[in-house]
């Protein structure tokens, strides 16, 4: 299967509550994409929320969606949401705890939003071996 680089530039802490025991965790990560053989296709997002019901943290349960393109749609070509969405999660883990740390103290409450975090990062994952409408 051919391999394409998705390049993280940062990440949007959209709304993250901690410590409130109804936590709640969306983000958005901002990338490019580089298919084999094409052009990169810049400018692209994805959202991340962690699942009801679940504490955000290492091994919570994150609902990645796929990448959204600059002009709204999604992206077009192949595209491994599996890999993609394990890479993204590693990415977004990786890019908190450097700029968080080990997270706030025992007891200790929190409310954050609209955060731009500049946080970079590469994310390898294999797609079909067929374009489709010539793009990866």
């Amino acid at each position: 299967m051919p391999q394409l680089t998705v390049f993280a530039h940062g990440f949007i802490q959209i709304e993250q509550t901690v410590g409130t025991g109804d936590d709640i965790a969306t983000f958005q990560v901002l990338f490019d994409i580089l298919p084999p053989n094409s052009n990169p296709v810049t400018r692209c997002r994805c959202s991340i929320k962690c699942a009801a019901g679940s504490q955000f943290g290492q091994g919570a349960a994150l609902e990645v969606s796929g990448p959204i393109l600059g002009n709204g749609n999604p992206y077009p070509g192949a595209w491994n949401q599996h890999e993609f969405a394990a890479g993204i999660t590693k990415y977004l883990y990786a890019g908190m705890q450097q700029v968080f740390g080990n997270g706030f103290a025992p007891g200790s409450t929190a409310l954050m939003r609209q955060n731009f975090m500049g946080f970079q990062g590469r994310i390898i994952i294999s797609v079909p071996g067929t374009p489709l409408a010539g793009i990866w």
